[in-house]
């Protein structure tokens, strides 16, 4: 599965977190070297072709994390890439590159976000970054909560986030038709 997932995303060899700081993961000595940045909907297709799925509704065993992350999948159009990781009093925001100018884009904010939508990570991003980097075009958004244990999901659902929204990948050609 790692090989069907490299080719369908962006691998980052070196990346730059914070200010004055480095990590090269081609310096692991591993099957795949790199930070993987593979879109939402290139990954699900993958797990589909993949994970059987039980009859019944998906749950999920444990509790979450009672701050949740909103994530979405936008264009930002810049020749300088925003920083990967930066943090205010309001909380964290990161910014992972899938290339062509789409970017995961991440907020894990200091209080609860119940309403969550792009408008909602992109006052985050202003909030702690001081700029949403004209981030636009969300073809996925996400309100993810993650588990605090271990768990063991019945069936693959996307039942972790209370709010989805997929749209087609325009960053890589089809590869036949949807499943």
């Amino acid at each position: 599965m790692g090989d069907e997932l490299v080719v369908r995303g962006n691998p980052l060899r070196t990346v730059y977190p914070a200010y004055a700081s480095r990590v090269d993961f081609g310096r692991l000595d591993t099957t795949y070297p790199m930070l993987l940045i593979v879109p939402q909907n290139g990954t699900e297709k993958i797990l589909r072709q993949r994970v059987p799925r039980p009859p019944g509704p998906g749950r999920f065993a444990g509790a979450t994390y009672s701050l949740p992350m909103l994530l979405a999948d936008v264009r930002i159009p810049t020749s300088e890439p925003p920083p990967i990781t930066q943090v205010g009093t309001e909380g964290v925001v990161v910014t992972l590159p899938f290339g062509d100018g789409w970017f995961r884009a991440g907020a894990w904010l200091r209080t609860e976000q119940k309403d969550a939508d792009f408008a909602r990570i992109r006052e985050a991003f202003r909030q702690i970054a001081g700029t949403d980097y004209d981030m636009s075009e969300p073809r996925w958004f996400s309100r993810f909560a993650a588990p605090l244990k271990d768990t063991v999901p019945a069936r693959l659902t996307h039942s972790a986030a209370t709010t989805s929204q997929t749209r087609p990948s325009p960053c890589r050609p089809s590869r036949g038709p949807a499943s």
